[in-house]
């Protein structure tokens, strides 16, 4: 799925999850049982609570979260793969997303962060009603992320190595982080 189509493809908003690499979210054709178990332990699992996500509604939202997460990683032109999750998906297993301060170096990706707490029962129940719908996941290759990557340094985010100090117009302020009250 291209980043062009993702927002048109899902009505509204959108939750990422990050995938540790393209295949972690299995083939169609494989054991529906096993490829769920396989997914929720390479997706989730193998990572420490809380789970981090990013939730996007627009094509800038998606362009600043892939960034800022790539900011943190040896290059913004890394390869990136995202399992898309509705928030109705959510809701349906008893997950509840929470606010929470993300840790790239884009004030604006950290914005969109949020994070979530849930066993294995309900992830695999959430992974399985994904697959039944037969979306794709996001893959970004270089070839995608050139312009947005170029974007970033022409308006100086934070994401690209040689920005500085930040001169995004729309960037949420440094003090605009969740208070634990609001989580």
């Amino acid at each position: 799925m291209s980043a062009s189509s993702i927002l048109t493809s899902i009505d509204g908003e959108v939750f990422l999850r990050k995938l540790l690499r393209k295949h972690s979210w299995g083939s169609p054709d494989a054991d529906p049982e096993e490829r769920v178990k396989s997914a929720v332990d390479e997706i989730f699992l193998q990572d420490d609570l809380p789970y981090s996500l990013f939730r996007v509604a627009s094509d800038e939202e998606l362009r600043r979260a892939i960034l800022g997460f790539n900011s943190g990683r040896t290059s913004l032109r890394s390869d990136v793969a995202w399992l898309l999750i509705r928030p109705d998906e959510f809701d349906a297993f008893g997950i509840t997303p929470s606010k929470s301060p993300g840790d790239t170096k884009c004030r604006f990706a950290n914005d969109l962060h949020f994070d979530i707490i849930a066993d294995q029962t309900r992830l695999e129940s959430l992974c399985r009603q994904i697959m039944t719908t037969n979306r794709p996941i996001l893959s970004l290759r270089k070839s995608h992320l050139e312009p947005w990557i170029s974007q970033a340094r022409d308006e100086s985010c934070l994401s690209h190595p040689d920005s500085v100090e930040c001169k995004v117009v729309n960037c949420p302020p440094i003090n605009n982080l969740p208070s634990q009250a609001e989580t």
